[in-house]
């Protein structure tokens, strides 16, 4: 289980790792590029924020980012609002239950949060060659499933 996560926090359907698969990759590689919000996030995962299990995808969303925080491959923008300086665990609360320092309900979180790739990352991504618009329509790659295994940001 990652480290951020307590057992109270945990949806009953989560598992221990996020599963390494294209949404996942995609998702890396656009974090590099551009930043984005959590309802930006993991478009084609479960039919999006609009499809059929739009909780479910909300779920993984939140795991998405409470592990890549903490691993360190993604970070708040920088803002007046301070949520630079959250926690991974304060993040995903906000995403959950709003930010009430903030006058702002869950909702609204998830467009006003916005992430994007750390150096971290964008070094990674560079050196495996997937920080490129283009590397969006690759297939899996191994050498980046290896690598986030290490992080132990994904199952083996």
């Amino acid at each position: 289980m990652a480290k951020w996560r307590n057992s109270s926090f945990l949806d009953i359907r989560k598992v221990d790792m996020l599963k390494f698969d294209i949404a996942l990759q995609q998702q890396l590689i656009s974090a590099v590029l551009d930043d984005f919000s959590a309802n930006d996030c993991l478009p084609s995962l479960h039919g999006g924020q609009y499809g059929d299990t739009p909780t479910i995808w909300r779920d993984a969303v939140i795991e998405f980012l409470g592990d890549s925080l903490a691993a360190g491959l993604i970070a708040p923008l920088t803002s007046g609002d301070g949520y630079a300086s959250k926690t991974p665990q304060d993040i995903c609360d906000m995403l959950r239950l709003g930010d009430l320092s903030n006058g702002l309900d869950a909702e609204l979180v998830w467009d006003v949060i916005h992430f994007s790739g750390t150096e971290k990352l964008v070094t990674m991504m560079r050196d495996l060659g997937l920080a490129t618009w283009e590397a969006r329509s690759a297939s899996l790659s191994p050498a980046l499933k290896t690598a986030l295994t290490q992080l132990r940001l994904v199952g083996e």
